[in-house]
């Protein structure tokens, strides 16, 4: 069909509907028709006539409250976006794309019993699996557990969670990371009353930090080589920023507990 806008009569909607006895769905199909036209032709004006910064703030303004909006990182990952923003045929495949970049650098991604890092890397329903939107993630929140604190229904299933041998419970494809960008954030976030930050969890379940050393500090090594930002998150406080220092045993223990302790007595 031609982008071309059709002219909206009135009176003819009101024929279909009150005098002829044509389906209700071809009068739905006019209307749909209709709508389509206008917002493809919306859309191509806004390509011709704006920068990209003016169609960006256009965007932030169609997007479910894209600042700082919380998206957890499932299946389900973009179904609470209109389904009709994702739809090229409605948008026009220029703004199909831009609107994509726009929800990916402003969402703050946060794992749940259901994450995987793929649902994060590969999300089909903006329907564009040609395009890596790795280069425009900017902020990741990992929540790492210790294996007591979770459900042993899900840390048995892999594709929820991997079981590192001392027992730390990651997303799954946690080392999926790896292909994020500078500009990009990734902040850890724990419960403190899950550790005890001497190397041994909180509980008979005693986790030794041996499982931060071989499994979580080596990726988050490589994101920092990269230039990814790395930050912890403490009990829902502040983020605060991680430094190469930090990335061992006794480097981690310290900034935990002296944040704990700030945060404590503040």
């Amino acid at each position: 069909m031609s982008t071309t806008a059709m002219k909206f009569d009135p009176t003819r909607l009101w024929n279909k509907l009150e005098n002829t006895p044509q389906p209700r769905w071809k009068t739905q199909q006019y209307i749909k028709d209709y709508r389509t036209s206008e917002c493809l032709e919306f859309c191509s004006k806004m390509q011709r006539l704006l920068p990209r910064e003016l169609r960006d703030m256009i965007y932030e303004n169609l997007l479910p409250n894209p600042h700082g909006w919380h998206v957890m990182i499932d299946k389900n990952i973009a179904t609470k976006i209109n389904r009709r923003l994702r739809n090229p045929s409605f948008v026009g495949q220029q703004t199909h794309v831009e609107l994509a970049q726009t929800w990916y650098l402003n969402s703050v991604f946060t794992t749940g019993n259901s994450s995987d890092m793929n649902y994060l890397l590969q999300c089909m329903y903006w329907g564009l699996p040609q395009m890596d939107f790795s280069q425009y993630i900017r902020h990741v929140h990992i929540e790492v557990k210790p294996i007591h604190a979770v459900r042993q229904d899900d840390w048995s299933n892999s594709s929820l969670y991997y079981r590192c041998k001392e027992g730390v419970c990651l997303p799954s494809n946690f080392a999926k990371l790896s292909s994020l960008r500078e500009l990009a954030t990734v902040a850890i976030r724990i419960r403190y009353e899950d550790w005890r930050y001497d190397g041994v969890a909180n509980t008979s379940g005693r986790v030794s930090m041996d499982s931060w050393v071989t499994d979580v500090f080596p990726l988050l090594k490589q994101l920092a080589d990269v230039g990814v930002k790395l930050a912890v998150i403490i009990d829902h406080r502040e983020a605060v920023e991680v430094g190469p220092e930090h990335l061992d045993a006794k480097g981690w223990s310290n900034l935990v507990r002296g944040v704990r302790r700030c945060n404590y007595y503040s």
